[in-house]
């Protein structure tokens, strides 16, 4: 169910359709939500603010300039409480914090 929510199972796939309170999901539903897999799809050899601009860059529309990605990140970071370790790399990292980390790339950017 989660992947047909988040948009990750291609539509001719499915059957039926899918509804939000009984209305139609908006068109850019995929930007919207998301959730975290049980595989790690982290880079170890990154640091933390790298992966998130690598998400950043997958996941945000390209009309959002990399400046504006930067300081969405950064204002990230802080909010996650990862101000002290966003130049550290991620396999350095494992078990500390990480599970906030992997929460931030999947569905706040």
């Amino acid at each position: 169910m989660l992947d047909v929510i988040s948009g990750r199972k291609p539509r001719s796939m499915l059957t039926g359709q899918v509804l939000i309170d009984g209305k139609k999901p908006p068109k850019n539903l995929q930007c919207m939500v998301g959730y975290v897999v049980q595989d790690d799809f982290l880079t170890g050899t990154l640091t933390v603010r790298e992966n998130l601009m690598f998400s950043a860059n997958l996941r945000l529309p390209t009309s959002i300039s990399r400046e504006d990605k930067r300081k969405k990140i950064n204002h990230l970071l802080v909010d996650l409480g990862l101000g002290s370790c966003a130049d550290s790399l991620v396999s350095q990292l494992i078990g500390f914090g990480c599970s906030s980390f992997k929460l931030s790339c999947e569905g706040n950017i």
